[in-house]
């Protein structure tokens, strides 16, 4: 799977990636892979980053992985920490060419996600209506609805409150979540 000038190195971080070692000698080559499949890896670096951080070492680290969907959300939650795959998932959307097929499948569903699963169909809606793409079928579903008004951080203030349901997209709101309108940011 691996190029024949990449090192295996052990498996690490979120279980999905795959990483191996090259020497730098081979930049020039690892930046000719193909970027749906090959991630740079030095935080959110560059290859220009990890040549710096990696120089001393005359090495560099190339990370292999599928992008995350929000079905894989769901399905990598049991192991991996929700909000770190929700922000790789948007990580990957933005930086996607087929963003669609990011969010075109439908997670399985588990009572005991309901709100993480409401989320994500809120999200899918307003990423699809956001970079005019078909909104999948699947988020109109009644069980993306709450039965109940969730408001983000389970927040009891009033004014916390109230600022909520005032930001929130319609997107969100229709599904009884309210969560402002930076949930779909990064820093």
């Amino acid at each position: 799977m691996f190029p024949s000038w990449c090192v295996k190195a052990p498996e690490r971080f979120l279980k999905g990636y795959k990483y191996c070692w090259f020497q730098n000698n081979h930049v020039g080559e690892a930046n000719k892979l193909p970027v749906k499949v090959f991630h740079e890896f030095s935080g959110y670096g560059t290859m220009e980053s990890i040549r710096k951080q990696f120089i001393k070492n005359g090495r560099s680290c190339l990370a292999m992985r599928e992008r995350i969907s929000i079905k894989d959300i769901v399905l990598m939650s049991e192991d991996e920490d929700e909000d770190l795959l929700f922000g790789q998932f948007l990580d990957d959307f933005y930086h996607a060419e087929d963003k669609y097929s990011l969010i075109e499948e439908e997670p399985p569903y588990r009572e005991d996600k309901k709100i993480l699963l409401c989320d994500l169909a809120g999200t899918a809606h307003k990423l699809a209506n956001d970079y005019q793409l078909s909104i999948p079928d699947w988020v109109f579903k009644k069980r993306y609805t709450s039965n109940v008004i969730y408001y983000a951080f389970n927040t009891k203030n009033p004014e916390f409150q109230q600022h909520l349901e005032r930001t929130t997209p319609l997107e969100y709101k229709q599904r009884n979540l309210m969560v402002g309108n930076t949930s779909l940011e990064r820093c």
